[in-house]
């Protein structure tokens, strides 16, 4: 960026006419122009900060490539232990459902045990009801009938 300084334009003013800067020292079609000045910039394998900016990003893309193989491996190593864990417990809600069916199937068995137990010492008893009915009638019958002789 140029920078103005009255001492250096003074000598270009002079040339244009000394009654424009006594006259109007802010007119606006007055123009001052400096020269530019040329500077050499070193190459980029010379200079010491372009350097440093070359090693700053190289260590700053390895440790991106570093962070990112550590991501990938704690992401993956995370994959790993969820299914083993869904694995896990699809196992245990297999074996609860096992359980689960044989309590049942226990259950339905002792169940069934009972009422047959049941049905068979009702007909047991109805049977021996049955008998004893039937002994009776005849008992109540031979005495009606010996009754009747006399």
């Amino acid at each position: 960026m140029a920078s103005f300084t009255v001492s250096a334009s003074l000598p270009t003013i002079r040339q244009v006419g000394s009654h424009m800067v006594k006259r109007s020292p802010l007119n606006p079609r007055f123009f001052v122009t400096s020269r530019l000045l040329q500077t050499q910039a070193r190459p980029a394998e010379e200079c010491p900060v372009a350097k440093a900016v070359d090693n700053a990003a190289g260590e700053v893309k390895k440790t991106a490539e570093d962070v990112k193989g550590k991501t990938e491996s704690v992401a993956g190593q995370v994959i790993e232990k969820t299914k083993e864990v869904a694995g896990k417990v699809g196992e245990a809600v297999q074996d609860i459902g096992e359980k689960a069916k044989q309590t049942v199937q226990d259950a339905w068995g002792s169940a069934k045990d009972a009422t047959q137990n049941a049905k068979e010492t009702a007909a047991d008893k109805a049977e021996d009801t049955k008998e004893s009915l039937k002994e009776t009638a005849e008992t109540v019958k031979r005495s009606m009938n010996t009754k009747k002789e006399f």
